[in-house]
């Protein structure tokens, strides 16, 4: 708030400074009454709050998962804060059975410390989800805590079963068995491998999912009695699993044989049939063999090409399945049998499911774009798999307005037509269409397409710009942009209904192409003003498309006349980009200058506006100041001042760092200031010619937080070249003096808080600041002023008394009244009437925002009259300053509407204020009683200005 009232102050100050000249000191009054209600001088910082002892547990991880019979772990850092520095214990709460939980370290002494957490899930750990927590404790301070999610998983395994667990063969011949795997928390690999077999035996594992066909063959020479095998299944990062099969060998008759399958595992699909080879080895066995098969599951039928062998040794096998077995590994054993003698053999069956019925559906070419009121179609194919019953089509997406038909329908054949009838009504668009298939027990089936609905010809145009301003005399062009819908012959332009004075120019009509250039000549007696220009755009076929150009005819920019602005010492963000004046109350006409020097006429009365871009892109400032013709032309050459002529350069010495200590340097209106330590300063712009140099110093009261002056130092008739360095100015030397202490008693305060401001000014216009006080309720003050035998003819003080109104952090409304005294005594200092409550409305909201204020006028400020908005938003700040002198004003209230330049050459309404962000405002109105200061004279003693403020944000 402070800063923002430190802004609006300068701004105030700059505005009444340059449009009232003759009140040239109203610049010292004005910084009085502001700098009081902004809240003085800096009140100082605040003591910081010590943080409090304790500390904190955070953990690098909420959560952690273990295995059974593993570990894991996680990291507790301790941080410590304020003056603690004792040591915290550690401990868990609540972990489950069968894990435990070990902090290492489990104390930690000092400093922010990390201690590791470990976790271990023993074999006795039930699997589930637990939370359990961590607990610091600290003698005298309150425990700390921290909550682990935990998380036990079973450890991996896998399990082996065999069927059958024993089995014979007779030397010579062979048998089978099948080891299946069982899985927990594992899915890697498993391998199958036997172990311990007899010399003379050889085994063979064939694997198909988790089941493993071991196939024995027994040599004529293996020894005949009972063994184990050792069945092993493993796999990385489990444990082994075994299990024992059971072999007994017994002797080979004189004659024996062998059996086997090739191939010894079929994949067969439901309701499919396959076959595999019975091959039986005779030795010294020439009796039949009969073939038998076992296992097979309900559905699954088997079928050997003979199952009597009376001598021979192959005969094929045909498995069929039935559409109903579920799918599955299956095992089928076969049996060869002939007296005593038996061999078997596994099978392995896996049956597979069958593909179910489907269809697919396909365009055969892309949907055609249709016009409206028209139709058209698009074959649809059908593609069938283990599916010939009928399909149905249906089309969904269609916007309203169209309607399909589809030929033929429920159809058993490959393909449909499907036909699209637009109605004239329907709108032009791309649309997304569905076409679905659908069938008995067969899902169903979609394809997509774009159904692109296209407009009856058409044209339509638009103007770029679709406005434009003008100067009497001038021209300007804008382009005809045409929109061709399904429509590519000529188009004729024609323009229509300008004013007298003004021609029009089509550079190509008719034409075929999407664009026109249109000249518009205006002569330099067409009557200023709006005009509206109708623009037709024809065709054969096609409606006529008609647009309207707004014309703007201007009055020409003036040059020359009676009031002369100059802007030539002004700096780049000073210098105006766009100048107007209005004479009396008549129209507003844009000034061209020269070198920056813009000359208008004024009758008897008027106003002049101009705008400023700041630093920014997008920072401009409109001004605007309406006075009398004597006043107009005052103020024109002090906009700016002159060019600075030299540079003077000093140090100063005696400053109190302790104190916040500061030197004011004052020359001719130039001003420098120094802090403590530093003790060097430059002077810019100083005038030419001998002038007072006064300089003070500045302490702040560590009690109250008041700035005062203690010392001050007076140079008379300084008159030295530029880049000259002073002699030391010494506050503790024989030159510095002390100032004077005085009481000033308030009068008319409304129980505002009051603040008291003093400054001394020579007849050079050097001037000293002697101090301030912080806003209060008392009503008499201590003041400080020079001794009188230190004064020179010409030099005044300056006493000034603020009163302010706060709202929260606010500043809502500022009163303030200030003298011109000579010599160091009592004063009364009485306040103006509270300033009225301004009313505000708004004008217009386009092409810029502009609105109104309306204030009343009061005996005490009858002199002068401001008013500035501002608003900022997304680095976009736009400024806008109203003021007016009594000369201009007179009796009347002080009713003010932002004008409308869009008319005006050169403006931009971008420059103005916009819609849409809010504004903020301050206005001001001023009184006073001017002794002297007519015709540049100087201010004399007893002069009394007034001031009154308000605040806020335009309704």
């Amino acid at each position: 708030m402070l800063h923002l009232c430190a802004l609006r102050s300068q701004r105030v100050l700059q505005e009444v400074t340059l449009n009232f000249p003759q009140a040239s000191r109203l610049c010292s009054v004005l910084a009085v009454a502001f700098v009081a209600a902004c809240g003085g001088g800096d009140k100082g910082g605040t003591t910081p709050t010590p943080t409090p002892a304790g500390f904190t547990v955070s953990l690098s991880s909420a959560t952690l998962s273990a295995v059974v019979g593993g570990n894991a772990s996680i990291t507790a850092t301790i941080a410590r804060t304020g003056s603690f520095t004792g040591i915290v214990d550690l401990s868990t709460e609540s972990v489950p059975n069968g894990v435990t939980a070990v902090f290492n370290p489990a104390q930690v002494t000092s400093g922010t410390t990390q201690t590791t957490l470990t976790v271990t899930a023993f074999a006795t750990a039930v699997p589930g989800a637990y939370t359990f927590t961590i607990r610091g404790k600290a003698t005298g301070l309150t425990d700390q805590t921290a909550t682990v999610a935990m998380t036990v998983t079973a450890a991996p395994r896998i399990a082996l079963a065999l069927a059958p667990a024993t089995g014979s063969a007779v030397q010579g011949a062979t048998t089978s068995f099948t080891a299946t795997i069982t899985r927990t928390n594992f899915t890697g690999a498993v391998a199958v491998a036997i172990g311990g077999a007899p010399s003379g035996v050889t085994t063979t594992v064939t694997t198909t999912g988790d089941a493993s066909t071991v196939n024995v063959a027994v040599g004529a020479a293996a020894a005949v009695g009972t063994s184990t095998l050792t069945v092993t299944a493993s796999g990385t990062g489990v444990a082994n699993a075994t299990a024992a099969y059971a072999l007994t060998i017994t002797a080979a008759p004189s004659g024996s044989f062998s059996l086997a399958l090739s191939p010894a595992a079929l994949s067969v699909q439901q309701g499919a049939n396959s076959q595999t080879t019975v091959n039986i080895t005779r030795t010294n066995f020439t009796s039949a063999i009969a073939l038998s098969i076992t296992g097979a599951p309900a559905g699954v039928s088997t079928a050997f090409g003979q199952s009597n062998l009376p001598t021979e040794s192959t005969t094929p096998l045909t498995v069929t399945v039935g559409g109903t077995v579920a799918a599955a590994v299956y095992p089928l054993i076969v049996t060869a049998t002939s007296g005593a003698i038996s061999q078997t053999s596994t099978l392995s069956l896996t049956v597979t499911a069958a593909p179910a019925g489907s269809i697919s559906l396909a365009l055969a070419a892309a949907i055609p774009a249709i016009q409206q009121g028209s139709s058209d179609g698009v074959n649809v194919n059908i593609t069938r798999a283990n599916y010939t019953g009928a399909v149905t089509l249906a089309v969904t997406g269609t916007p309203p307005g169209v309607t399909t038909t589809i030929t033929p329908n429920s159809t058993t054949t490959n393909q449909s037509l499907v036909s699209f009838a637009v109605g004239a009504a329907t709108v032009p668009g791309s649309y997304g269409v569905t076409i679905t298939g659908s069938g008995t027990n067969i899902p169903s089936a979609t394809v997509t397409g774009t159904l692109v609905v296209t407009a009856t010809p058409s044209i339509a145009l638009s103007l770029t710009p679709a406005a434009g301003s003008v100067q009497a005399g001038g021209s300007l062009t804008f382009t005809v942009n045409l929109v061709r819908t399904n429509f590519a012959a000529p188009v004729a332009i024609a323009v229509s209904g300008a004013p007298a004075g003004v021609t029009t120019t089509v550079t190509t009509s008719p034409t075929t192409g999407n664009a026109a250039t249109v000249n518009v000549a205006v002569s330099g007696s067409t009557a200023l003003g709006l005009a509206s220009l109708t623009v037709t755009a024809s065709g054969t076929g096609v409606s006529n498309a008609i647009a309207t150009f707004a014309l703007t005819v201007t009055q020409p920019p003036v040059s020359g006349g009676n009031v002369t602005y100059t802007f030539g010492f002004c700096g780049t963000t000073q210098r105006p980009i766009w100048v107007a004046a209005q004479d009396g109350s008549g129209p507003w006409q844009q000034v061209t200058g020269s070198a920056n020097s813009y000359s208008f006429t004024i009758t008897a009365r008027g106003g002049v506006a101009f705008v400023t871009q700041g630093a920014g892109v997008n920072e401009f400032a409109l001004t605007l100041f309406y006075a009398s013709l004597a006043e107009l032309q005052g103020q024109g050459s002090t906009v700016c001042p002159t060019a600075p002529t030299k540079t003077v350069n000093g140090t100063v010495a005696g400053l109190n760092a302790a104190a916040f200590g500061q030197g004011l340097i004052s020359l001719g209106g130039s001003s420098a200031s120094v802090s403590a330590p530093a003790t060097t300063f430059t002077l810019n712009g100083v005038r030419d010619g001998a002038l007072d140099l006064v300089a003070a110093r500045l302490s702040i009261n560590l009690t109250t937080f008041a700035p005062t002056t203690d010392k001050l130092i007076i140079r008379r008739g300084v008159n030295v070249p530029s880049g000259t360095t002073l002699p030391v100015l010494d506050f503790n030397g024989a030159e510095a003096f002390d100032p004077e202490q005085k009481t000033v008693t308030v009068t008319g305060t409304n129980g505002e808080m009051v603040s008291i401001s003093s400054f001394y000014i020579t007849g050079t216009q050097s001037s000293a600041f002697l101090g301030s006080d912080l806003p209060a309720a008392s009503t008499t003050r201590p003041f400080y002023a020079v001794p009188t035998a230190k004064q020179a003819a010409g030099d005044l003080h300056l006493l000034s008394a603020s009163a302010t109104v706060i709202n929260g952090s606010t500043l809502t409304s500022l009163r303030s009244s200030s003298i011109y005294f000579k010599n160091a005594v009592d004063q009364t200092l009485p306040l103006g009437a509270t300033l009225l409550t301004p009313t505000f409305s708004t004008i217009a909201t386009t092409p810029y925002l502009r609105p109104r204020v309306v204030l009343a006028q009061q005996a005490d400020y009858n002199r002068f009259w401001l008013v500035s908005y501002s608003q900022s938003s997304g680095g976009v700040a736009r400024t806008a300053t109203i003021s007016m002198t009594e000369g201009y004003l007179g009796s009347a209230a002080f009713d003010h509407s932002m004008p409308d330049f869009s008319g005006v050459s050169g403006w931009l309404n971008t420059w103005g204020l916009q819609s849409g962000t809010a504004v903020n405002y301050f206005v001001t109105s001023f009184g006073w009683t001017l002794i002297g200061g007519g015709s540049g004279a100087p201010i004399l003693e007893g002069s009394v200005f007034r001031s009154a403020a308000r605040f806020g944000v335009v309704p």
